[in-house]
């Protein structure tokens, strides 16, 4: 055996060697020294298990190989073996054994062991056990850096996938807000016609249904979330009896997640007015003082509840709704949001807030 293809295969690897017998230890030791990477020693079973389980909990891996003696004191190779292949079953290891303990080198088949040799060790039997099992760890571990590298590469790539799906959503939302605006200024020339104008550039029905179907697709499911979110809230606000320091903890968020509502409903140009009237309601969420009444807080806090269940209807009936029943819940809405701020207000001039705001 070439000795210097054999170190090609050792040298990276790093080593546990558990040895009782301290002059063979001594005299084995230096030889390992010439082949491999870092050769730490043990001297029973006991002493190399736990070794082992330092040199994973401190290195973050295992030992690439176990060399190891059957018959030791405290506790012989086979039940060191067994405990450190719990720990790590697919741990390569080589038992150094005497002629007469075929008893232990039957249990030590039985357990999968890597090789064998017999003492005294040879050196060219030695080196020809390193050299086939050093090769299956070196082989093995080239495979698992290649997969690592894979994994790595799949997960770059998914993640610039995900980079530019992100972007390619912001874009078709910027195209929708720009469409939105067209649509806008397209409807303000027509309104100022003389004459009536019965339609717009292109088909406003398909160009409607196309952008329903961007809305189920894209923002549907976050204005669901949104929903969800809200009622909840409401919830943990009525259950405590509208308790006022309650109720100030969660209106901010409240006020958030319908000005996160309006964000996305602006998008489309068929939801401007609700949309208007979502942002203005959530200003005015965030502005308006409770009423110190009781009854008054729990009032409100119950209409508004009623309301979230009527979006929620309204978030249903987008999927099936087609482009002529497509705002009929708006108006039932936005009345909804006035009728929930008049309740509110505590001042008398409620008719006049109620203007500013809707």
């Amino acid at each position: 055996m070439d000795f210097k293809l054999v170190h090609e295969y050792t040298k990276d690897l790093n080593i546990l060697y558990v040895e009782d017998n301290e002059s063979l230890r001594t005299s084995t030791t230096n030889v390992f020294n010439n082949f491999f990477k870092n050769v730490n020693v043990a001297i029973d079973g006991d002493d190399g298990l736990e070794m082992y389980l330092s040199y994973r909990k401190e290195q973050g891996q295992y030992y690439d190989l176990v060399l190891t003696d059957i018959n030791m004191p405290v506790m012989d190779g086979i039940e060191m073996s067994k405990e450190i292949l719990v720990h790590n079953s697919a741990q390569s290891i080589i038992f150094i054994t005497a002629h007469n303990e075929a008893s232990y080198l039957l249990e030590a088949i039985k357990m999968g062991a890597s090789g064998f040799l017999i003492k005294p060790l040879k050196i060219d039997e030695f080196a020809n056990m390193l050299y086939k099992v050093c090769q299956a760890i070196c082989d093995r571990k080239m495979v698992q850096q290649h997969y690592d590298q894979i994994e790595e590469m799949a997960m770059q790539m998914q993640g610039q996938n995900d980079e530019l799906q992100k972007k390619n959503d912001e874009l078709q939302k910027s195209l929708r807000v720009l469409d939105t605006m067209v649509y806008k200024e397209q409807r303000t020339v027509v309104e100022k016609t003389v004459e009536p104008v019965t339609c717009l550039i292109g088909n406003d029905t398909e160009r409607i249904q196309e952008q329903i179907s961007y809305l189920v697709k894209d923002d549907l499911p976050e204005l669901q979330e949104i929903s969800f979110e809200v009622d909840t809230l409401l919830i943990e606000i009525i259950s405590n009896g509208a308790d006022s320091e309650i109720a100030a903890e969660n209106l901010p968020k409240i006020a958030e997640q319908f000005s996160r509502f309006s964000t996305i409903l602006q998008y489309y140009s068929f939801y401007h007015e609700l949309s208007r009237a979502m942002n203005e309601f959530s200003e005015f969420i965030k502005t308006a003082p409770l009423p110190e009444e009781e009854e008054k807080r729990v009032n409100i806090f119950l209409f508004f509840e009623s309301f979230i269940y009527v979006l929620g209807k309204w978030q249903n009936d987008i999927q099936t709704c087609g482009v002529d029943k497509l705002n009929y819940l708006d108006a039932s809405l936005i009345s909804d949001m006035s009728m929930i701020a008049s309740l509110w207000n505590v001042v008398e001039e409620v008719e006049e807030l109620e203007l500013e705001l809707f």
